[in-house]
C-alpha cells in the first residue's frame, strides 16, 4: 500500500513538473516530439537565427518590420500581450510588417487562443535552431544575447538578456534591438549606444 501511495506521488509530481519543463524550455529530449506536434499548426512558421535574419536584414523600401520575440511559458511575455492590439493599432500595418516569433516550439495551441482572446491575426513563427550558441536550454543563459549579436551583426551587446524584447528593422535592413517594457518599445540601442 505504501509504494503505490509512493508511486502515485512521484507519477503525479513528475506529471506537473513535465508541463513546466516543456513549455519553458526546448531541451534536446522534448524537442523531437514537439517539432512533429508543431507540424498541425500550419499557421506557425519553422525559422532558423540564421533564416530569419535573412528575412529581416532583406531591404525593403516600402516596409519597416518589427519582430516580437516571445515565449507563450513566459509569465512577462503573456502579460505583455494585453497591450499589443494597442501596440498594433499604432502602426500602419499597410507600411509595417510585424512578426511575432515564439522562441520555443511548444504549445501552440495556447498561443492560438491568446492572439484569437486579443484578435491579433496574423502569421506566426517560431524558432528552430539546432546552432549551440541558439539554443534555449537551461545551461545556455545567453541564448537571446547571442541571437540579438547574430541578428544585428554585433558581437557587443550584453542586453537584452531574455524575452519579450523587439527588433525594429529600417528600410535599409538595419535591425536594431530595443529593450520594452509592458511590451512596448521604450529604448532603442544602436551602434552609438543607446537612446
Amino acid at each position: 500500500m505504501k509504494r503505490i501511495r509512493i508511486l502515485f506521488i512521484s507519477v503525479l509530481t513528475l506529471l506537473m513538473l513535465q508541463g513546466c519543463i516543456t513549455v519553458e524550455v526546448n531541451t534536446p529530449w522534448n524537442k523531437k516530439s514537439s517539432i512533429r506536434k508543431a507540424a498541425r499548426y500550419t499557421n506557425h512558421i519553422p525559422l532558423t537565427v540564421e533564416q530569419l535574419r535573412t528575412m529581416l536584414s532583406t531591404p525593403d523600401s516600402t516596409h519597416t518590420k518589427v519582430v516580437i520575440m516571445y515565449d507563450i511559458g513566459c509569465s512577462a511575455c503573456r502579460d505583455c500581450f494585453k497591450h499589443y492590439p494597442n501596440f498594433l493599432s499604432q502602426h500602419d500595418t499597410s507600411r509595417t510588417h510585424i512578426y511575432f516569433v515564439q522562441t520555443t516550439c511548444n504549445d501552440f495551441d495556447r498561443v492560438d487562443a491568446l492572439f484569437a482572446r486579443y484578435g491579433i491575426n496574423t502569421t506566426l513563427y517560431y524558432l528552430l535552431d539546432d546552432t549551440p550558441a541558439f539554443a534555449a536550454t537551461r545551461d545556455n543563459d545567453r541564448c537571446y544575447v547571442n541571437i540579438a549579436n547574430h541578428l544585428c551583426g554585433r558581437t557587443d551587446l550584453t542586453a537584452p538578456t531574455g524575452i519579450p524584447h523587439y527588433y525594429i528593422v529600417d528600410y535599409d535592413g538595419s535591425i536594431t534591438v530595443t529593450q520594452n517594457i509592458f511590451g512596448l518599445p521604450t529604448k532603442v540601442c544602436t551602434p552609438n549606444g543607446c537612446k
